[in-house]
């Protein structure tokens, strides 16, 4: 139990750090060349690199400081149509 919220341990997976957690998450979600991942810009450089490495397509949208590194939601919505307009599949 931590900061109010209940988890069971059945749903607790353990990696030895956030590297190798988001390596793995990528495994999973990127099976081929044709799947996308959204991804924010800036975004922490292992992203786009794990997605170079395996293949798959960065979709990325734009966050900044001039609205406050609020998610905009149009932003996202061209990433996903750019990349379903190149044929990608949208996995994340």
């Amino acid at each position: 139990r931590r900061d109010g919220v209940v988890v069971k341990s059945e749903d607790v997976f353990l990696t030895s750090g956030a590297s190798e957690a988001v390596e793995m998450l990528m495994r999973i979600l990127i099976r081929s060349k044709n799947d996308a991942v959204l991804v924010p810009i800036p975004q922490y450089p292992l992203y786009s690199a794990l997605t170079t490495a395996m293949d798959g397509h960065f979709a990325g949208y734009h966050m900044g400081d001039e609205t406050g590194w609020e998610l905009d939601m149009g932003e996202v919505r061209k990433a996903l149509f750019q990349a379903r307009s190149d044929g990608k599949i949208v996995r994340a």
